[in-house]
């Protein structure tokens, strides 16, 4: 991609031209190519995703999140349509990669959770993505506008991430829609969509990457907190109203 306004997108053999971009093109886009200081800066921790179906007798009807040092792991049932034509369960886990690279590896972290995890049966193979790399999200880059993965990657803790995705789109096109109709021009179109992202979504970002840190406190600070939050509803209510 090239240019402030007009665009020109080079794909294979053709160039197309461009008043406006909005890249929701993912984390891994080859637009992606030129770095900023922030992709540029040293990674500390690698986190990696791990997820797998596995066949569950009678699981509950709900999102069961197991803490381990070091990450953690969510289970739920997937078709809670016709409970009683599938046993299968979703299983993903987001962990340091010192820590756990494979889903046994996850489950021994947590004894609930290793405990529950002896009757299951593999349904799919085991799919990992990784590096996992949490930044500041990056709303624009020059005059073209970023949604989605492409303007950061929210902790799966928040479970959100393709409402915000939807969200970032939505306020892109709104943001250009006036240019496009030639009230205002595109810098403006991307002042606008900046602030806006700033205002209701960018929070989300700052939010999620609080509860992310609580990972890292010991397991002694981190069980009686889990344990207030669990026992808390309106508290925990609250801090889903923050990260959505």
């Amino acid at each position: 991609m090239e240019g402030e306004g007009p665009f020109e997108l080079r794909c294979g053999h053709e160039t197309i031209p461009a008043r406006a971009v909005i890249h929701a093109s993912g984390r891994w886009s080859n637009l992606n190519q030129k770095r900023s200081p922030l992709e540029n800066s040293v990674v500390r921790e690698k986190w990696i995703g791990v997820k797998a179906h596995f066949e569950e007798h009678a699981p509950p009807s709900s999102v069961d999140l197991y803490f381990l040092d070091g990450g953690y792991c969510g289970v739920q049932p997937v078709d809670l349509a016709d409970p009683t034509a599938s046993r299968r369960v979703n299983v993903s886990a987001m962990v340091r990669a010192s820590v756990a690279t494979t889903l046994p590896q996850v489950f021994s972290c947590n004894p609930a959770l290793q405990q529950r995890s002896v009757s299951w049966t593999p349904l799919t193979d085991v799919v990992t993505t990784s590096p996992l790399i949490f930044r500041r999200p990056e709303c624009t880059r020059g005059n073209a506008l970023r949604v989605g993965d492409a303007a950061g990657f929210v902790d799966p803790f928040v479970g959100d991430g393709i409402s915000l995705a939807l969200r970032s789109g939505a306020m892109a096109a709104e943001s250009l829609s006036a240019f496009f109709t030639g009230k205002i021009k595109l810098d403006s179109a991307v002042v606008t969509y900046r602030a806006s992202y700033e205002a209701n979504l960018a929070v989300i970002f700052r939010n999620s990457s609080r509860l992310r840190h609580l990972l890292r406190l010991p397991r002694s600070l981190r069980k009686p907190l889990l344990f207030v939050l669990s026992n808390t509803p309106p508290l925990t209510e609250w801090i889903m109203r923050r990260t959505r």
